[in-house]
């Protein structure tokens, strides 16, 4: 059975035989058959183990994920996933496994994702943490594979998680660690007074946030416009609760697709560039090419060409900060393009600076 599952384990990693499900499959039915019936037994610590020294390094993957370093923060994490695995630490095992997961999603592998996110629930349900954000993660790897029946189970799954949960989130939804965590007496006995109902609030609103505005994305890829902005309302009501400028930020960018689905392309650029200004200020930089382009698609379609040239030239700085030369490259050469329709000297000025520092930094044959 041993020289089985090992061969399974070599199938896997040479990826002669790979399909990360199947396979995965496979591994779990032989090892239940080997370990019989003690595959029944739950271990369950009675706290969650914080290493702070996992803390820092996991810290510093984020930094380095939050700047749109994917490759750099999926090796860091690794490094944490390692020393986790050396202490059987499952709380730090199942948070480097949430974050790879992010990671590989990144980066376009949405079947490793899922792999680590399975990985992570177990680690998480073996400690007694909560899983909300794991479910909430698949749930948006189902609606970028467009699996909508999915993403409604798994928002579902993620809306239970909260209600057994007995301290806030794990992460918050850049991936970050909430530390220190703070234990809500509120699930056993309510607390009194308006202190009590405040928290409870918070509570309430971090728990349905993410969900609304997953709920409400969803909504506008369907062209459920009046469910789009049913739900957007609702969350614009749970954002006062909060301290959470990245949930404002995902609110705008959902409310910009609501807008340019509606036909109103110069008032999603603008919700768009919320988005981008609010990223901007809390450091979190790795979509912020993304949200510049659809600003200056929205831009474009609404034949403000300048503007849309510059947001366009800004995402392509920030792929060469990134040392990406050839997608900076591309994306350099869309905005002028867009330029050469707008007769705006500036932005052509800007340009050509940048395509002189892409140039300086690509081999010379």
């Amino acid at each position: 059975m041993i020289h089985l599952i090992m061969h399974s384990l070599r199938a896997i990693q040479d990826r002669r035989y790979y399909n990360s499900l199947h396979a995965a499959v496979l591994v779990c039915s032989l090892v239940i058959t080997c370990v019989g019936c003690r595959s029944n037994l739950q271990i369950k610590e009675s706290k969650e183990r914080v290493d702070p020294s996992l803390t820092r390094m996991s810290d510093r993957a984020t930094e380095l994920y939050n700047r749109g370093g994917v490759e750099g923060a999926r090796e860091e994490y690794l490094k944490v996933l390692k020393e986790a695995w050396a202490s059987d630490n499952a709380y730090e095992s199942g948070t480097a496994a949430y974050h790879l997961a992010a990671c590989y999603f990144s980066a376009g592998d949405a079947a490793r994702a899922k792999d680590w996110l399975i990985d992570s629930r177990y680690e998480l349900n073996r400690c007694g943490a909560s899983c909300q954000n794991v479910w909430l993660l698949e749930a948006k790897i189902a609606r970028a594979e467009k699996r909508y029946e999915d993403v409604a189970y798994l928002l579902q799954r993620s809306s239970a998680e909260t209600v057994k949960a007995t301290t806030f989130n794990i992460f918050d939804r850049s991936g970050e660690r909430q530390l220190p965590k703070i234990q809500l007496a509120s699930v056993r006995a309510p607390l009194g007074g308006v202190r009590g109902k405040l928290l409870q609030q918070r509570q309430q609103a971090a728990n349905d946030l993410p969900i609304l505005l997953i709920k409400a994305a969803v909504a506008v890829e369907r062209n459920d416009l009046p469910e789009a902005r049913k739900r957007l309302q609702e969350a614009d009501q749970q954002l006062g609760f909060v301290n959470q400028p990245e949930w404002q930020a995902e609110w705008y960018r959902v409310s910009g697709d609501l807008a340019y689905a509606k036909g109103q392309a110069e008032q999603a650029a603008k919700l768009y560039d919320q988005e981008a200004e609010i990223l901007t200020s809390i450091g979190l930089y790795r979509d912020l090419p993304r949200v510049l382009t659809q600003s200056a698609n929205s831009y474009e379609a609404a034949a403000q060409f300048a503007v849309a040239a510059d947001r366009l030239c800004r995402a392509a700085r920030l792929y060469f900060g990134r040392s990406d030369y050839e997608l900076a490259w591309q994306t350099a050469e869309a905005a002028g393009q867009l330029s050469e329709k707008s007769e705006d000297v500036t932005i052509e000025v800007r340009l050509r600076l940048l395509a002189e520092q892409i140039i300086s930094e690509l081999p010379q044959d």
